[in-house]
């Protein structure tokens, strides 16, 4: 039996909450570094600030359906099939503003490795990354809100032709492995990068440290295809059994925006090295 007054939100919230908390620093840090060392913001900096912007969309949109019950059990939920109905949108919003958020966060580690890179083969392999991954987020924004079957209030959001499960499901699919392929590879371009350089091996380590911190964001994508391979598309508690899969999409989003920073925030990054006492 499930108790009325049982709920999941401050799992979601403990999580979410320092996660975005510590992006949102990054981002803001990442814009002082420049200013600090009067440095122009480049390309890829702006476009990490857009993803910023989107990622607190998707924050703020996500802690409003919290406000409104996701995260309690479905059958306490107060106002039922209204409140439903909201969260169901407020969802949406944070699904679709998320996705542009690690979009955008993806290309701008892309353009960065453009900006270095002068190998023709390996910038051809970084612009088919930025384009795939444009291809990749447009029609993930075009057919999550077609689905035949919200997941939410089980109903479909067009009374014309939808999306089936399966066709959702191989979409999410296409879209998490382009995702991992294209952090993988700027990874491994990025090591190559860094080590022929004549710099410390300290520096080396560090640099390639924190341009490789989207690995971290790759391994997030594992659970994600498993909560949304094995989601039950006819339970009666959704609200209640969407929460893991909320938490690690939106970890993903701030893991892959601090990669982005990241290499920005070498300088910052050794002053606070040597200011705890390590070599």
């Amino acid at each position: 039996t499930m108790a009325s007054d049982e709920n999941r939100w401050p799992i979601l919230l403990a999580v979410i909450v320092p996660t975005f908390t510590v992006t949102l620093a990054v981002c803001i840090a990442l814009i002082f570094t420049h200013r600090h060392y009067k440095r122009a913001l480049t390309a890829a900096d702006y476009i990490i600030i857009f993803a910023m912007f989107a990622d607190a969309i998707s924050f703020a949109l996500i802690t409003a359906g919290v406000g409104r019950g996701f995260g309690k059990h479905t059958s306490a939920i107060p106002n039922g099939t209204a409140d439903l109905s909201t969260i169901s949108n407020l969802l949406l919003g944070a699904l679709l503003a998320g996705a542009i958020s690690s979009g955008l966060a993806r290309i701008s580690i892309a353009s960065r490795l453009l900006r270095l890179e002068s190998i023709c083969w390996k910038r051809l392999i970084l612009w088919t990354i930025i384009v795939l991954q444009i291809l990749s987020t447009i029609a993930y924004e075009i057919m999550q809100p077609f689905q035949c079957k919200d997941r939410i209030t089980s109903q479909s959001r067009v009374s014309e032709r939808c999306l089936d499960r399966q066709q959702v499901l191989t979409s999410s699919y296409i879209s998490i492995g382009i995702c991992s392929l294209g952090d993988s590879i700027c990874a491994i371009i990025s090591i190559c990068l860094i080590y022929p350089l004549s710099l410390p091996r300290r520096e080396k380590v560090l640099v390639i440290i924190l341009m490789m911190l989207c690995l971290l964001a790759t391994v997030c994508g594992i659970p994600k295809i498993y909560y949304v391979r094995t989601y039950n598309q006819n339970t009666s508690d959704p609200t209640w059994e969407l929460i893991p899969e909320t938490v690690f999409y939106e970890v993903e989003q701030g893991l892959i925006i601090i990669a982005a920073c990241a290499p920005s925030l070498k300088r910052p990054v050794e002053k606070a090295l040597k200011w705890l006492g390590l070599p």
